[in-house]
């Protein structure tokens, strides 16, 4: 499989697509007539929020079974674009626990 940038690429942009949905959808939070854009719009921020994290495991199950093509230049931005939902969560959930303690 030699797909490592096209699918950190749709990873990124699902991640960054999911915050920007949901702060375009927060200024139709007080409207009554538009409220359901604004739970619209929520829902598919956390639809894609998990989507891009479920895709994120998949590309360190790929990454650890060495099914990508590894040689190409760098390497080690593409991988941290793609695993950046999952280490993005991880840190909320350290920092959450740390301060609930």
């Amino acid at each position: 499989m030699n797909k490592l940038k096209p699918f950190s690429i749709s990873i990124i942009l699902l991640f960054v697509s999911a915050f920007i949905m949901s702060k375009s959808t927060q200024q139709f939070r007080y409207v009554d007539k538009w409220r359901w854009l604004y739970h619209v719009g929520w829902i598919s921020c956390y639809t894609f929020q998990i989507i891009s994290l479920v895709l994120s495991f998949m590309f360190l199950i790929f990454i650890l079974k060495k099914d990508f093509n590894l040689n190409i230049k760098y390497k080690f931005i593409w991988i941290a674009l793609g695993l950046f939902p999952t280490l993005f969560w991880l840190l909320i959930t350290i920092f959450i626990v740390g301060f609930k303690m």
